[in-house]
C-alpha cells in the first residue's frame, strides 16, 4: 500500500501495530487513516470499534474498518461506533459462498465528498445513458465498478433474504454461546492432549471464530479435514473454528471437538499422509 501510494505522488508513511496501545501510542496530527480488522484473523480478537474510531477523529484521521471476520457472527454498530468506512467479505458468516461479492460501508457525512477511485459504468448516475462523460451516482452507489459477478450476486442474494428475516440480537446471542461451548469443551475434552485457546476468554474481546493452538497442529487440520471437519491452520501453530450462527448447532460444536480429541489421542495427525498442509 505505502508503495502504491508513493507511485501515486502521496509522500506517506505505513505503521503497523499490533495492540490498541500501540495504535493509540502512533495516533497524531500526520495520520490520515487508520485502518484495522475488527477481529485478528490469527487469535480472533476483537478490537474496540468505537474506542479507536473516536481516537482516529480526535487525532483528524478517518477510520476504516475490515469486517470479514465478524460480519454475519457478531452485533456491529458502524453508524453508532462513528465509522467512515467499513469493507469485508461476504463469503464467510454472510453464507455468501466461495466467490461471493464483497461489500463496502461508507458514513452518509463521506458518500458525496469525494471523486470515485475507479469510474465504473454501474457506479454512473445514469448507467443506462451510455454518456461519453462520467457522472457519479449520488451516495455510496457511486462506488460500483463495471458489470457485476451475476451468478455470485444471485447466491448471495439467496442468503440476504435469509437475513432480511433474522434478528442481529439473536444471531449475535447464539454466537456468543457457540462461542463458550467450544472454548469450553476445548478445555474439558482436550486441554490435557496439548491445546490451548488463544482466543480471548472475555466474550466482548472475541471474533468470529475460535483459535486454538494444538500438537502438530497443520497435520491435525489435514486429519480433520479427511474426517469431514473443516477447519483452518494459520502458521505457526494455529487452528480456527469458524462459529456460524446461521447454521452451527451447539451438537456440530460437541461432535467436532470429539473429532479433534480422536485425532490427538490416536495420533493419527503423526500419519505420513498429513505431512503435506494446505491453508
Amino acid at each position: 500500500m505505502e508503495k502504491l501510494l508513493r507511485e501515486m505522488g502521496s509522500e506517506c508513511r505505513l505503521v503497523l501495530a499490533e495492540t490498541p496501545d500501540e495504535v493509540l501510542s502512533e495516533l497524531g496530527a500526520e495520520t490520515a487513516i487508520l485502518y484495522l480488522t475488527h477481529t485478528d484473523y490469527r487469535n480472533s480478537r476483537r478490537w474496540d470499534m468505537a474506542a479507536l474510531t473516536q481516537a482516529a477523529h480526535d487525532n483528524g484521521a478517518l477510520a476504516v474498518w475490515d469486517l470479514s471476520h465478524s460480519a454475519g457472527a457478531l452485533e456491529i454498530d458502524l453508524i453508532g461506533a462513528g465509522a467512515d468506512f467499513a469493507v469485508g467479505c461476504g463469503y464467510k458468516y454472510l453464507c455468501g459462498g466461495p466467490g461471493s461479492p464483497a461489500f463496502l460501508f461508507m458514513h452518509p457525512r463521506v458518500q458525496d465528498r469525494a471523486w470515485p477511485s475507479i469510474a465504473g459504468w454501474m457506479g454512473h448516475a445514469d448507467f443506462g445513458a451510455f454518456a461519453p462523460t462520467f457522472e457519479p451516482h449520488a451516495g455510496v452507489v457511486g462506488q460500483a465498478t463495471g458489470t457485476p459477478p451475476v451468478i455470485a450476486n444471485e447466491v448471495f442474494a439467496a442468503a440476504v433474504d435469509i437475513w432480511r428475516e433474522v434478528d442481529i440480537q439473536d444471531v449475535a446471542a447464539k454466537h456468543r454461546s457457540l462461542s463458550a461451548t467450544a472454548i469450553r469443551l476445548l478445555d474439558q475434552e482436550c486441554g490435557d492432549l496439548g491445546v490451548h485457546v488463544v482466543s480471548p476468554r472475555n466474550y466482548g474481546e472475541q471474533g468470529g471464530h475460535v483459535a486454538f493452538e494444538s500438537p502438530g497442529a497443520g497435520s491435525v487440520c489435514e486429519a480433520l479435514f479427511d474426517r469431514g471437519m473443516i477447519c483452518s491452520f494459520r502458521k505457526p501453530a494455529a487452528l480456527r473454528l469458524g462459529l456460524g450462527p446461521l447454521y452451527h448447532s451447539h451438537e456440530d460444536i460437541w461432535r467436532g471437538v470429539q473429532l479433534l480429541k480422536e485425532v490427538l489421542t490416536s495420533e493419527a495427525w503423526r500419519d505420513p499422509k498429513y505431512e503435506k498442509i494446505a491453508i
